[in-house]
């Protein structure tokens, strides 16, 4: 029984932060917010203290949006799974500057995707499953990978 009740609350969730602020963007907006959140992502990086904890935080960052890209990769026909992000994340050993080049890399990843599917014309409402929020839109999924990383950035220290 809490179970579900969970489910439903993330899935209202996933509504309202990710879905409702997605439903007036189109695809060059979606590029747009997500490269200046990247550059803005990667100057924090750049700014943070090398320790363990900023790696940490910019590991899950990367690894989150690895495996965001990896579920929309289902629109364009890959097949679908469930795993969580784990495998996602980059190898501990990275120092927090490497790993500010890996974040680069990733967001040019995640852009060059966006103009894959809005090439391919995949509709921005069309839907892949989230493992806690539910089936999410591909514009969903634009934001919720920008809202991720700004907010897990704020736990970065310099």
């Amino acid at each position: 029984m809490a179970s579900s009740l969970l489910t439903r609350l993330f899935a209202v969730a996933g509504q309202f932060f990710f879905e409702r602020p997605s439903k007036s963007l189109d695809y060059d907006a979606h590029m747009n917010a997500l490269r200046d959140s990247g550059e803005l992502l990667v100057a924090q990086m750049r700014n943070a203290r090398d320790d363990q904890s900023n790696r940490a935080v910019i590991g899950h960052i990367i690894g989150i949006e690895h495996w965001a890209q990896a579920r929309l990769r289902e629109l364009l026909g890959a097949a679908p799974f469930r795993e969580e992000y784990d495998a996602y994340k980059p190898p501990a050993h990275h120092t927090v500057s490497e790993l500010a080049e890996i974040m680069m890399q990733t967001r040019q990843q995640t852009c060059a995707m966006v103009a894959h599917l809005a090439t391919d014309r995949i509709a921005l409402s069309q839907r892949v499953t989230h493992n806690q929020f539910g089936p999410l839109s591909a514009g969903g999924w634009l934001v919720y990978i920008r809202t991720h990383g700004i907010l897990e950035s704020k736990k970065l220290h310099k």
